[in-house]
Protein backbone atom coordinates (compact mmCIF):
# COMPACT_ATOMS: atom_id res chain seq x y z
CA UNK A 1 0.00 0.00 0.00
CA UNK A 2 1.20 3.23 -0.91
CA UNK A 3 2.02 5.69 1.89
CA UNK A 4 1.13 9.35 1.90
CA UNK A 5 3.42 12.39 3.00
CA UNK A 6 1.47 14.10 5.58
CA UNK A 7 0.62 17.33 4.02
CA UNK A 8 -1.16 15.55 1.10
CA UNK A 9 -3.03 13.68 3.74
CA UNK A 10 -4.40 16.35 5.38
CA UNK A 11 -4.85 18.05 1.51
CA UNK A 12 -7.41 14.79 1.30
CA UNK A 13 -8.78 15.46 4.82
CA UNK A 14 -9.77 19.14 4.15
CA UNK A 15 -11.31 18.10 1.08
CA UNK A 16 -13.75 15.95 1.92
CA UNK A 17 -14.47 18.34 4.86
CA UNK A 18 -15.18 20.89 2.36
CA UNK A 19 -17.72 18.15 1.05
CA UNK A 20 -19.72 18.24 4.19
CA UNK A 21 -20.63 21.91 4.70
CA UNK A 22 -24.19 22.33 4.09
CA UNK A 23 -24.92 19.16 5.46
CA UNK A 24 -27.87 18.20 8.26
CA UNK A 25 -27.39 16.37 11.14
CA UNK A 26 -29.45 14.87 13.82
CA UNK A 27 -28.19 14.44 17.44
CA UNK A 28 -29.48 12.65 20.65
CA UNK A 29 -29.08 15.17 23.49
CA UNK A 30 -30.05 13.93 27.17
CA UNK A 31 -32.05 16.85 28.88
CA UNK A 32 -30.49 17.41 32.25
CA UNK A 33 -33.07 18.11 34.35
CA UNK A 34 -35.47 15.50 33.16
CA UNK A 35 -32.80 12.73 31.59
CA UNK A 36 -35.34 12.63 28.48
CA UNK A 37 -33.58 11.72 25.06
CA UNK A 38 -34.16 14.35 22.46
CA UNK A 39 -33.02 14.57 18.91
CA UNK A 40 -31.70 18.14 17.86
CA UNK A 41 -31.53 18.48 14.01
CA UNK A 42 -28.81 20.87 12.57
CA UNK A 43 -26.53 22.33 9.52
CA UNK A 44 -22.75 22.02 8.88
CA UNK A 45 -20.36 24.76 8.38
CA UNK A 46 -16.69 23.97 7.30
CA UNK A 47 -14.27 26.42 9.51
CA UNK A 48 -11.30 25.98 7.29
CA UNK A 49 -7.81 24.06 7.44
CA UNK A 50 -6.87 26.10 10.36
CA UNK A 51 -9.39 24.81 12.54
CA UNK A 52 -7.56 21.36 11.90
CA UNK A 53 -8.55 19.07 13.76
CA UNK A 54 -12.52 20.88 14.38
CA UNK A 55 -12.84 21.87 10.94
CA UNK A 56 -16.72 22.07 11.65
CA UNK A 57 -19.44 24.75 13.44
CA UNK A 58 -22.61 22.44 13.65
CA UNK A 59 -25.75 25.32 14.24
CA UNK A 60 -29.11 23.79 16.06
CA UNK A 61 -32.19 24.01 15.85
CA UNK A 62 -33.06 25.76 18.88
CA UNK A 63 -29.73 28.20 18.21
CA UNK A 64 -26.87 26.11 19.98
CA UNK A 65 -23.63 25.54 18.61
CA UNK A 66 -20.41 23.77 18.72
CA UNK A 67 -17.65 22.46 16.58
CA UNK A 68 -16.89 19.40 16.07
CA UNK A 69 -14.44 16.98 14.57
CA UNK A 70 -14.62 14.99 10.96
CA UNK A 71 -15.26 11.97 13.49
CA UNK A 72 -18.08 13.06 15.77
CA UNK A 73 -19.93 14.77 12.22
CA UNK A 74 -20.04 11.17 11.05
CA UNK A 75 -22.04 9.62 13.65
CA UNK A 76 -24.08 12.32 13.43
CA UNK A 77 -24.43 13.40 9.55
CA UNK A 78 -28.32 12.46 8.21
CA UNK A 79 -27.98 10.65 4.34
CA UNK A 80 -27.80 13.70 2.02
CA UNK A 81 -31.34 12.96 0.42
CA UNK A 82 -32.94 13.21 3.77
CA UNK A 83 -35.05 15.91 4.38
CA UNK A 84 -35.48 17.81 7.45
CA UNK A 85 -38.74 17.21 9.54
CA UNK A 86 -41.27 19.97 8.35
CA UNK A 87 -41.43 22.98 11.14
CA UNK A 88 -37.90 22.48 11.66
CA UNK A 89 -35.45 25.48 11.00
CA UNK A 90 -32.39 25.77 11.56
CA UNK A 91 -31.00 29.33 12.62
CA UNK A 92 -27.85 31.36 10.38
CA UNK A 93 -24.73 30.50 11.95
Amino acid sequence: MRQHSPSFTLVLACVDATQQHGRSVVRPFTDPVTRQVRSYWGRVQYRGAQYRPHYFMVTYEDGDSHTATTAALQRWLMPPEQQLPSGVGIPKP
